[in-house]
């Protein structure tokens, strides 16, 4: 017979022999981990982590992308929207063509609603500054860049009566019909009241005279003949703004051009203020990958004396006697242009409209109512003006690769080369390129199709 000590110990044997792996594991979790197992752990993490931070990394990455074009999309819209507009105004209290403008006397002064200069179209010469840039074009052989200068009323768009007009200049009074229509009528808010701008000292009369000797003005008497001469000098006395003008002519004994000649102090004629703005792609000073959209404001008397402008000619006559004077009157409306095409349709002898390529697709044809020289330019002839901007994203994309295009080669489905681009070559030393986002749009050339000369 077993003892209780005896069965016991008998029931402690068979337990330990019926569970053996509660011995290795004790001995295991007293031994740790092999070099081996470790290792093969570590490369599991490690391979885990790589396959989420890779998920991450393309995640992110393409986040930034959507967001950089996001921004070029917004910034090229905002852009192409402000060369639209001032397109739209183009000849606004002014004329597309003084030469044949029956209602413009004398009328042998090149004053243009749009003045084409040579190699405003489709032009590569920006690439020309520095190898990089020859580079760079090389790389993106469907880019090229238009410009365009514009003439109107901008800062000033109504008109105003000036009064006790002569030779040299003319005096604004300080009526409604006077200065009211320059300060308390303002469209841009410039006056905070309707109190009288006493002199020059006002801030408020800073719009009117810092930049009045770039702009020019309009002249009309009570027959509607027009004149067009550049403003000299302004200066504010007693609440009025008193203009110095290039010579103004007027009609007497013998002659038969110049506006209509008012005895008496009462000589009183319908005015308004002209400003000249120039639209072009430049290198950045400070970046030489950068291309910038920009405007100059140019000065309306060197302007009127360039019959047939080439591109170093508009340079000299940007508004400023130095480069920090020049680029205080150059406005950037847009960074990382690739490419910006401008072309007009164009009104054949009867007044109805030249065929286009835009009737098939959106590709630039040569503006052939605007090929320079000025003098033999008809850009009364225009009638619309269709626009297309091109920006890319900030930085390239190494997972991008860019599609180089030759010749007739499809490409992303595009048939012709001259088709929207879809990418930009900007470093050609690193792989890959920066994602592009293309806008057009069209405008009616109204003032140029009102008065159908």
């Amino acid at each position: 017979m077993m003892t209780p000590h005896r069965r016991l110990r008998c029931k402690d044997t068979m337990m330990r022999h019926s569970h053996p792996h509660r011995l290795t594991l004790s001995r295991l979790a007293g031994r740790g981990f092999t070099l081996v197992e470790l290792m093969i752990a570590m490369t599991l993490v490690g391979g885990l982590v790589a396959m989420i931070y890779g998920m991450f990394a393309r995640t992110s990455d393409a986040l930034i992308d959507v967001d950089a074009m996001a921004g070029a999309t917004d910034e090229a819209r905002f852009a192409l929207e402000m060369v639209r507009n001032e397109l739209q105004s183009a000849g606004s209290q002014a004329t597309p063509n003084a030469t044949v403008d029956p209602w413009v006397r004398p009328n042998d002064s090149p004053m243009f609603g749009l003045i084409p200069y040579e190699g405003w179209q489709n032009s590569r010469e920006i690439y020309q500054g520095n190898a990089t840039l020859q580079a760079i074009a090389a790389r993106n052989p469907q880019s090229a860049f238009s410009g365009v200068v514009v003439v109107g009323a901008y800062d000033f768009p109504q008109s105003f009566l000036i009064s006790e007009v002569r030779p040299d200049g003319g005096r604004v009074e300080n009526v409604e019909r006077g200065m009211g229509r320059l300060t308390r009528i303002d469209p841009f808010d410039v006056s905070a009241d309707s109190a009288v701008i006493a002199d020059d000292t006002d801030p408020r009369a800073l719009a009117l005279t810092e930049a009045a000797s770039a702009r020019g003005l309009r002249i009309s008497d009570r027959q509607g003949y027009m004149q067009f001469v550049p403003v000299r000098q302004a200066s504010i006395s007693s609440g009025a703004l008193e203009l110095t003008t290039a010579a103004i002519t007027f009609r007497g004994e013998g002659r038969m051009t110049g506006l209509e000649s008012i005895d008496g102090a009462e000589n009183d004629y319908d005015a308004a203020f002209l400003d000249a703005f120039w639209f072009r792609v430049r290198v950045d000073p400070f970046d030489p990958t950068n291309l910038q959209l920009v405007r100059h404001r140019l000065n309306f008397g060197p302007l009127m004396a360039l019959n047939s402008p080439t591109q170093t000619q508009l340079e000299g006559v940007i508004v400023g006697v130095d480069d920090a004077e020049r680029e205080a009157n150059t406005l950037v409306i847009a960074n990382h242009v690739v490419d910006f095409r401008v072309w007009f349709d164009c009104a054949n002898a009867f007044g109805a409209l030249e065929p286009t390529p835009l009737a098939s697709e959106w590709e630039p044809a040569t503006g052939a109512c605007l090929t320079p020289p000025a003098m033999g330019s008809q850009p009364h002839q225009a009638r619309v003006a269709h626009l297309r901007l091109s920006m890319r994203s900030e930085n390239e994309r190494t997972n991008r690769p860019h599609f180089e295009v030759a010749g007739d080669a499809d490409w992303l489905g595009f048939q012709e080369v001259e088709g929207t681009m879809q990418t930009y070559d900007v470093d050609p030393r690193n792989p890959g390129a920066a994602s592009v986002v293309t806008v057009q749009s069209s405008v009616d050339l109204a003032n140029f199709r009102m008065r159908g000369l």
